[in-house]
């Protein structure tokens, strides 16, 4: 197993703090956090670079990676063309992106270039 950092965790204040405290906070990490925490556009530009390094390392593959629910949030925002941004993510439904999900990322090009994947999700959950 390859842990890379570009999309491993979110970099919040509220690492380490119990999951109840952060749903009170309608789980918006992103509000009156200081400098040195991500935003969402932070986020998402990890992930993007996570792709386009990717895609250049293993052309025409199959790639498998596994992470957090705002990563995928924000590649699904960014996907569908809505603002990347904390109000967008509290928009949709809780249930989305749910945990044990699968949200595949279909790359026809070995570049973003190529433009935007194809965007298919599955949820054991539903």
């Amino acid at each position: 197993m390859i842990v890379d950092e570009l999309i491993n965790e979110v970099k919040s204040p509220y690492d380490g703090i119990p999951s109840s405290e952060v749903e009170a906070l309608n789980w918006d990490i992103y509000a009156n956090v200081g400098t040195g925490y991500e935003q969402p556009e932070d986020v998402l530009a990890r992930a993007l670079r996570f792709i386009r390094k990717t895609l250049r390392k293993h052309p025409g593959k199959h790639i498998v990676a596994v992470t957090h629910r705002d990563l995928i949030v924000f590649m699904f925002l960014w996907y569908k063309d809505r603002p990347i941004g904390a109000a967008e993510k509290q928009s949709l439904n809780r249930k989305f992106i749910s945990p044990g999900s699968i949200s595949t990322f279909t790359y026809y090009s070995s570049d973003l270039k190529g433009g935007k994947p194809e965007f298919s999700y599955v949820s054991p959950t539903l």
